[in-house]
């Protein structure tokens, strides 16, 4: 006669289980984190490097667009379209190959227009705030005014600005991302560390 299976124990077993699981992977997420961090603090101290190299790979990818879009427009039914994608195949072609001849140029001419848009989409933001005031709009606000005088500043540096505004932001990006990894790593970290004193 067979003896029943005991859900009780596998229940009791399931959140260690869980909690053995998230101890050993909470490590990877970690590294991540740190991996970011450090890429983050190089390319900040690095930044017109990273400019550059940002800069040059937009127009690697602008090219390869560009390329995919022509080859693509000889599959199309009618002249129309045809000409069409050939057309925008070869501006982006173009602008890539434009890019990546003259990276230093190019990340002057983009940070212009990032500047630029910085301050519009700031301004917007701000004006949206008044309208959801009562849903924390005054951190939208907040936001709108940090982007204002963000594309002021780098506006009123332009065009030295161009130099090492995108490494800049990249560094920055892998940096904030980085510490979230790592926060929640951490908090992984403690989340299975409770589970196991419960059991």
């Amino acid at each position: 006669m067979t003896q029943p299976v005991s859900r009780s124990s596998d229940s009791a077993a399931s959140p260690t289980r869980a909690a053995q699981n998230v101890e050993t992977s909470w490590w990877a997420h970690a590294l991540i984190g740190l991996a970011l961090v450090l890429a983050g603090v190089y390319v900040i101290a690095n930044a017109v490097a990273a400019t550059i190299a940002t800069v040059a790979l937009l127009g690697i990818v602008l090219v390869a667009v560009g390329l995919f879009e022509m080859i693509a427009s000889f599959w199309t039914k009618n002249w129309g379209r045809f000409l069409l994608n050939l057309i925008v195949g070869a501006v982006y072609a173009a602008a890539g190959a434009v890019v990546m001849y003259n990276p230093l140029a190019a990340s002057a001419f983009l940070t212009l227009a990032f500047s630029i848009a910085l301050i519009i989409a700031g301004v917007v933001r701000i004006g949206l705030a008044f309208r959801f005031w009562n849903d924390l709009g005054w951190l939208l606000m907040l936001s709108g005014i940090v982007g204002v005088l963000a594309g002021f500043v780098i506006l009123g540096g332009w065009p030295v600005t161009g130099l090492w505004v995108f490494g800049m932001v990249l560094g920055i990006d892998f940096l904030t991302y980085g510490v979230f990894w790592l926060a929640y790593a951490f908090t992984q970290r403690r989340s299975a560390a409770a589970n196991l004193v419960r059991t």
